[in-house]
């Protein structure tokens, strides 16, 4: 299949910073196919390749089965195939190596992550990701066929609390993205600020999928992303000036990174 005229777009990200807010707007252009984790979804994959332990063509082989068909479906019915999801920020050189794929790499400040995080009880034993990780391990024992120790899906030991550790997951995760993107062509990739989300936004997204937004369009895209379909009134947990002096810590080399 040649990917050329229309090649596979992967939006990538930590995780709760906008991609599927992303691939719901960009999901209202009728040229595009959007997908956020789609299933199956490449967890496996992202979690063997961060683990290192696994070959590449091992991978490779386990990303055709769960993608090509599906892209190449989207494709010859005239449609781009986009899809989101954070998994995919731990495979960016196969993707491209694949399906000469466009990578969109959105991101938010770290601060709103480690809240969005400790909202989510990430990092507590009985937490969301905990239990997920615990499924992933299994998982990927079943699915890759090989004896996988998962020590990079941890922190460092030298971090104790739940705001150190979400801080370094949200460094480390941007890091491997930076790292990759630069290893690909300047015209397969884009970065996108959250806090900045506009029609300018729009604009170079038109531009790098090749794909007109008419005005109506950009209208309705602009709002849906202004909505926020998972908020409640719950009351949300914060972090306290301590947690805030360990957040900094940790995340401002990245923070500066990315201009924030």
């Amino acid at each position: 299949m040649n990917y050329e005229q229309k090649p596979p777009i992967f939006v990538v990200s930590t995780g709760r910073s906008g991609s599927m807010m992303l691939a719901k707007v960009l999901g209202l252009h009728p040229e595009i196919c959007s997908f956020h984790e789609p299933l199956p979804q490449l967890n496996t994959e992202a979690y063997a390749k961060w683990n290192g332990r696994i070959t590449n063509e091992r991978i490779e082989k386990n990303i055709n089965r769960k993608r090509k068909n599906l892209i190449i479906q989207i494709q010859r019915n005239g449609y781009n195939y986009l899809e989101s999801s954070h998994f995919c920020s731990h495979l960016i050189p196969l993707l491209v190596k694949l399906f000469n794929a466009k990578i969109i790499h959105i991101y938010r400040n770290g601060y709103d992550f480690v809240n969005s995080g400790l909202n989510r009880s990430w990092y507590n034993e009985s937490g969301t990701l905990q239990k997920s990780l615990t499924i992933i391990r299994r998982l990927t024992l079943w699915n890759v066929g090989y004896q996988i120790l998962d020590h990079r899906l941890n922190p460092p030991k030298k971090l104790n609390s739940k705001v150190e550790k979400i801080s370094w997951l949200w460094s480390e995760i941007n890091r491997i993205i930076i790292r990759d993107l630069n290893e690909i062509p300047s015209d397969q990739k884009l970065s996108i600020k959250l806090e900045e989300f506009d029609e300018s936004s729009l604009k170079s997204l038109s531009k790098f999928i090749n794909v007109e937004f008419t005005c109506d369009m950009v209208e309705r895209m602009i709002y849906l992303s202004k909505t926020k379909p998972n908020k409640t009134n719950k009351k949300r947990v914060l972090m306290n000036e301590k947690e805030k002096e360990n957040f900094q810590k940790i995340a401002a080399p990245m923070l500066k990174t990315l201009g924030y």
